[in-house]
């Protein structure tokens, strides 16, 4: 069984905002499918901070083939969908002692 995608309103105001072309699209519901069953984070996958409105930091993937980047977080059984970008994000340093 896969996670549940969920989707947060700042996400579909990004999508909105980034306005993704057809293959794009294609190409984003292709990674949205690898985020439902595929291992989280991945091993491309970066901690990075939103850019919307909502504080905070979010892991960081890169969608093959086309310059978009969704940010989402994770738990046991969903994964919230935060933001999708034509910017990489910008990283978040990892906390040390």
């Amino acid at each position: 069984m896969g996670r549940i995608l969920q989707l947060i309103p700042t996400y579909g105001l990004s999508l909105k905002r980034v306005g993704p072309g057809p293959r794009s699209r294609r190409a984003l519901r292709a990674e949205l499918s690898r985020l439902e069953s595929g291992p989280l984070p991945g091993p491309g996958d970066f901690e990075a901070f939103l850019s919307l409105p909502a504080v905070g930091v979010a892991w960081a993937r890169a969608v093959p083939d086309v310059e978009l980047w969704v940010l989402y977080r994770i738990s046991e059984l969903h994964v919230s969908l935060w933001e999708v970008t034509e910017q990489e994000p910008m990283r978040a340093e990892p906390l040390t002692d």
